[in-house]
């Protein structure tokens, strides 16, 4: 009888729950599972809050480029180069071509400037947007890059810089524009730096267009 009633408390006693080890190697367990799910979440906001701010990056340049678009293109009388570069000053655009030289297109295209001695104030169109987007405490800097490529006449292809000619503000010969068609090459930059993945300022979006200032525009928007 005893034998029995031993036997019945030791059952009690196993099924009477957790012992101290099993009880710390569970919170351990959850504990890992717990912070490995807590980074794929922090990963995957991460990702989505990088995405919209790109998506805004998107759409500031694409409003840049409506803005360049609606400018008059025709020559100015004062500086003899087309509206879009009035007021743009020559060591502000060379400063800006060297700071972007890495940027896809800069390479390949002639940069132009207002060349007047006092050119007015502020530019048509800065190359650095002055006021700078502001939403959702992230700070997104525009720059407009203006500058002058070459294209093969009915060939078209790439638009680029011509072999021996040193660009403006020299003139190009009556050879090679009968070989070649001048286009304007329009670059926005739009950076910000909100966030970890952009605390050096790394973060950006580029958007490139060609204008034939000859005829009608002709726009050509690629990424």
């Amino acid at each position: 009888m005893k034998n029995l009633h031993a036997r019945a408390l030791s059952r009690v006693d196993r099924e009477d729950g957790f012992t101290l080890i099993e009880v710390v190697v569970a919170i351990v367990i959850l504990g890992i599972l717990s912070t490995a799910s807590l980074g794929i979440y922090i990963s995957s906001a991460n990702a989505s809050t990088m995405q919209q701010r790109r998506e805004v990056a998107v759409t500031i340049a694409n409003q840049q480029m409506e803005l360049v678009n609606s400018w008059s293109t025709e020559p100015n009388a004062a500086s003899g180069t087309s509206e879009l570069y009035t007021g743009r000053k020559r060591t502000d655009v060379t400063t800006a071509w060297a700071a972007n030289s890495t940027i896809s297109g800069v390479a390949q295209t002639y940069p132009v400037w207002d060349q007047r001695l006092t050119p007015p104030l502020p530019a048509a169109i800065p190359i650095v947007k002055a006021d700078p987007v502001q939403l959702n405490g992230t700070t997104f800097s525009v720059e407009t890059l203006l500058g002058t490529c070459y294209q093969l006449k009915g060939i078209g292809g790439n638009c680029g810089k011509v072999t021996g000619f040193a660009g403006y503000p020299t003139a190009p010969s009556s050879s090679m524009l009968a070989t070649y068609t001048p286009l304007t090459r329009v670059i926005v930059i739009v950076r910000w730096t909100a966030g970890s993945m952009c605390s050096s300022g790394d973060c950006s979006y580029v958007t490139s267009t060609l204008i034939d200032l000859n005829g009608d525009l002709t726009w050509n928007t690629h990424d």
